[in-house]
């Protein structure tokens, strides 16, 4: 076995295997019946903090204390090349191909990373304070960067330099949006400006007013509209051809993320009291409204097509929700308080959290979870369980215990959820009408207690 302490353990969702990591840098799979080692897969050069199965068991991911992180094929025997980076800066971006992560940190420097390789590539010296913000181009071809000094560079990834300094803001940037294209960048701070940039010019195009310090901004993919959103829970829409404000929104709190659909139909925006809101961008009506996240809203997005949004909270759910349809949302929890949500252009979601950090999920992964659920839902790529029962009937029962979940009770629930569990409740995953009151006893099995 380890030839050193073990610091981290986990059991896949069936609960016939078990990972373990150590100080001896080696990430060893057993056989939870015979007690047997079935593989020992070395390659981190540091300790091993962090393991975990994916829903279907065929493969594994761990991060190391030096912030590696390694996804093992558990059939083969190997590492993927689908490793991803774990420890990344005080701010990140991820390009909508998913094959690039931009960082930027108290150094000042601006960083890429290859996510199948974790090379890192400098971009170069730019800022004299610590990076505050940063966004990429949708092919990383690109990227803009905010600072606590009030600068705002676009850097040039493929000759690794930069391109240009935009100078306009007096207090410090705290967030920075690019065009997909490369071709504009909005940028939003202290001073309660917005200011929209040309990034073949290097000038400024518009710059947009707000009452308070805005906290976060937008550009839309065709680069014709801009959202902002400020520190007392205004947000603006903006057209970008006229450099008039369309429509303003509010908010009950402090405006922390925005983004815009594709098609300019919708716009997104959540904010620090835990409210997530839908906007109409063509009667500037609000189409959905959730004030029950109880917690801050840190990250929204859309995908490609504009059918579904993302909003990730700082207590670690991150919640799927159609546009289009009157459904309520599906809640994915994560178990870390999220920083950032991202749809990427290969079907898979990007999911920053404070630790174990990166995480992608496929596409995979969100169907075999739908098929788990109808209802009201919460979902972890690491282990399931149940609570809620009421009205969970036999047959789904059955289902769901074979698939490595575990009965709780709903008053026990909220005490035996950890960090990396779910919750999945209200289930009616074979559309039976029949109830199945869950009892104490069911408890007893749990391997959460």
């Amino acid at each position: 076995g380890h030839r050193g302490a073990i610091l981290t353990t986990t059991f896949s969702p069936g609960g016939k295997l078990a990972l373990s990591g150590g100080l001896d840098k080696t990430v060893r799979l057993w056989d939870c019946q015979t007690g047997k080692e079935l593989a020992c897969f070395m390659g981190h050069k540091e300790q091993i903090k962090h393991v975990s199965f994916s829903l279907d068991s065929e493969w594994a991911r761990s991060v190391s204390s030096d912030g590696a992180s390694k996804v093992w094929d558990l059939k083969s025997a190997s590492v993927c090349k689908r490793s991803i980076i774990s420890k990344l800066d005080l701010c990140n971006a991820i390009s909508a191909d998913g094959k690039w992560i931009c960082s930027g940190g108290d150094s000042g420097i601006v960083q890429i990373w290859d996510r199948e390789t974790g090379q890192e590539h400098a971009l170069g010296e730019g800022h004299k304070r610590f990076v505050t913000t940063v966004s990429v181009s949708a092919t990383a071809d690109w990227v803009v960067s905010g600072s606590k000094d009030g600068a705002v560079i676009l850097w040039d990834c493929r000759a690794k330099r930069k391109r240009f300094n935009f100078e306009g803001h007096t207090e410090p940037v705290r967030h920075v949006s690019l065009s997909p294209d490369g071709k504009w960048a909005l940028s939003g701070g202290d001073d309660s400006t917005v200011r929209l940039w040309s990034c073949e010019t290097g000038k400024e195009k518009f710059c947009f007013n707000h009452s308070d310090s805005v906290e976060c901004v937008a550009i839309s993919p065709d680069c014709k509209s801009a959202i902002s959103g400020d520190g007392k829970g205004a947000v603006h829409l903006w057209d970008c051809k006229t450099g008039k404000m369309r429509f303003r929104f509010n908010h009950s709190g402090t405006v922390k993320c925005v983004a815009l659909s594709p098609n300019n139909k919708w716009a997104l925006s959540g904010s620090a009291n835990g409210e997530i809101c839908l906007w109409d961008c063509e009667t500037g009506e609000q189409k959905f409204s959730d004030q029950n996240q109880n917690a801050p809203v840190a990250s929204v997005a859309f995908s490609d097509d504009g059918k579904r949004a993302l909003f990730g909270n700082s207590a670690g759910v991150v919640t799927l929700l159609s546009c289009e349809g009157s459904e309520k949302g599906i809640d994915l929890v994560n178990g870390y308080p999220v920083e950032q949500v991202q749809f990427l252009s290969t079907g898979e979601i990007f999911v920053y959290t404070s630790q174990p950090a990166a995480q992608i999920w496929t596409q995979k992964d969100l169907t075999t979870f739908l098929k788990w659920s109808s209802g009201e839902t919460y979902f972890s790529a690491e282990n399931l369980s149940l609570a809620n029962a009421e009205d969970l009937t036999e047959a789904n029962r059955h289902l769901l215990l074979q698939n490595g979940a575990c009965i709780i009770p709903r008053s026990q629930s909220s005490n035996l959820i950890q960090p990396g569990r779910s919750i999945i409740h209200r289930s009616q995953l074979l559309g039976s009408t029949a109830v199945n009151k869950a009892s104490s006893s069911d408890s007893s099995s749990c391997p959460l207690q």
